[in-house]
């Protein structure tokens, strides 16, 4: 599990959903870069989470994210919201340079 404290970690510049959204996901992918697992059986191992940059047809500057998460399966039968059934990727701390 990676640990969050809302009142420090969270850089007090973050003020959209927006923000809050990227700024999880760069951390997830800066922990869990490297991470993989198999999707099926008899698939090569993906990575959890990928990060691309680019330009969109649009001309607008681009970063892409693919996330996979575990959810338990009590997600199914349960009254929680999704977010509570998401499981943990690994026992970690989110970096210092991603708390200021």
């Amino acid at each position: 599990m990676t640990n969050l404290n809302r009142s420090t970690q969270i850089p007090p510049s973050i003020t959209t959903l927006e923000e809050i959204s990227a700024w999880s996901l760069f951390t997830l992918y800066n922990l869990h870069k490297n991470s993989r697992y198999k999707e099926t059986d008899d698939a090569a191992l993906v990575p959890l989470i990928t990060l691309q940059q680019g330009l969109a047809s649009d001309k607008t500057e681009r970063v892409i994210f693919r996330v996979s998460f575990e959810i338990n399966p009590e997600f199914f039968t349960g009254s929680l919201k999704v977010w509570d059934y998401i499981q943990e990727f690994a026992s970690t701390s989110i970096p210092a340079n991603f708390t200021t």
